[in-house]
């Protein structure tokens, strides 16, 4: 596979590496990751790892803790990438709920989602992310937001612009782009071809791949994806042409 050939109808190559590092200065998680990707992954692996043990049982939504019958069907589905052709369309599923970039939280919320952070102020300028609850946690949805306006602004109030999802175990119900956590390197490459640019594997054999939308190499919509031990433990989608106008 050439570094020409589109692997969707809008999915291309990945960004040039200085396009790319530009990028991923803006995107809330990888302001930490280039040096310390293990251990910003290490300790959502914790933190998830603590609010699994808090958890109790659900009793009405199903973005409530799963059931211990919910949790063994989920392990045994397998984690397979589904071919994705829609930009911002179903980008993210996450137990059959759906959220695509753009959006808006006032549009989440008639679709039951809950937030945390959604009111923090941001200052002009200032970019900042609100989680989502998924599971009864709030440690595997994130949205990715910026203040556009010359004015103090509520999280909720600023523009939406990318979205995250995070794993350390194995999940057929949380997907980005068709890409379930859990999924094989291997899975991924097929579906979508071979990226631009792919980091070596950490102390903590994490690392990561970067695809974009497109035929532009400058294109601002792009996708990270982080891998330990061969498997997708987080994926990113970014629109930062929502913010640069």
């Amino acid at each position: 596979m050439t570094g020409k050939k589109i692997l969707l109808p809008v999915l291309f190559c990945v960004l040039a590496l200085s396009s790319c590092g530009q990028k991923k200065e803006e995107k809330a998680l990888s302001s930490e990751i280039d040096s310390s990707t293990d251990e910003t992954v290490l300790t959502m692996e914790a933190e998830t790892a603590s609010e699994t043990e808090e958890e109790t049982p659900a009793t009405g939504s199903n973005l409530q803790t799963e059931s211990a019958e919910e949790k063994t069907d989920a392990s045994d589905r397998p984690c397979k990438v589904v071919r994705h052709d829609q930009v911002g369309t179903a980008m993210v599923t996450a137990l059959g709920k759906t959220i695509s970039v753009p959006t808006s939280f006032s549009g989440l919320e008639k679709e039951d989602f809950e937030f945390e952070g959604a009111d923090v102020v941001l200052q002009p300028g200032e970019s900042g992310s609100c989680r989502v609850k998924y599971k009864g946690s709030y440690s595997h949805i994130k949205l990715n937001v910026k203040n556009t306006t010359s004015d103090g602004m509520l999280v909720r109030d600023c523009t939406i612009h990318g979205i995250e999802v995070v794993s350390l175990e194995r999940d057929p119900d949380l997907t980005l782009y068709g890409i379930p956590m859990g999924a094989t390197w291997t899975d991924v490459l097929s579906t979508y071809g071979q990226p631009f640019s792919q980091t070596e594997p950490g102390e903590n054999h994490v690392y990561s791949v970067t695809y974009q939308f497109g035929t532009d190499i400058n294109s601002e919509k792009v996708i990270f994806i982080y891998f330990k031990d061969g498997n997708v433990i987080d994926a990113t989608y970014d629109d930062f042409s929502l913010i640069t106008k």
